[in-house]
């Protein structure tokens, strides 16, 4: 099992990562990994094998179990048909239409706030330079400039 884990640390290579960035995407804490890297502890390989696996779809699990053939698995174009291709298209039309639906209708609210916000803003400065009588009526009163006597 230890030429399957070199392999897998050529992997890590290969995808330009850290142990510790590899580790966290597929849920092994990093000490753990480096105990098996420094083999001071012996991992569950099934474990570890089918985390990665499930992880990088990428990676060929006949190159990291036995060595042989590319590291990389090759997929082949999947052809579709014409009326599969016409289906997928209708659905991003329809998906675009509720997409836009939506902005259209998020756009509204914002307008919405922004009236209140700046109905709230004008009620303000009307209290700000009003009284309020006992009743909580609001009386204006227009603010009065004071006159300088030194004039």
């Amino acid at each position: 099992m230890e030429e399957v884990f070199q392999r897998l640390k050529e992997f890590i290579a290969y995808m330009k990562l850290s142990n510790r960035a590899f580790c966290m995407s597929i849920g092994v804490n990093p000490s753990t990994f480096g105990n098996y890297n420094s083999n001071t502890r012996t991992p569950g390989y099934l474990d570890l094998y089918l985390k990665v696996l499930n992880t990088y779809r990428n990676i060929s699990a006949e190159w990291l179990f036995r060595g042989e053939g590319d590291m990389i698995r090759k997929v082949e174009a999947k052809e579709l048909s014409e009326s599969q291709i016409i289906d997928m298209l209708n659905k991003l039309i329809e998906e675009n239409m509720r997409l836009s639906n939506e902005n259209g209708r998020l756009n509204a609210q914002l307008d919405n706030l922004a009236k209140l916000r700046q109905n709230k803003k004008r009620l303000s400065l009307l209290l700000s330079s009003s009284n309020v009588a006992e009743d909580n009526t609001v009386i204006y009163t227009p603010e009065k400039k004071e006159v300088d006597k030194n004039r």
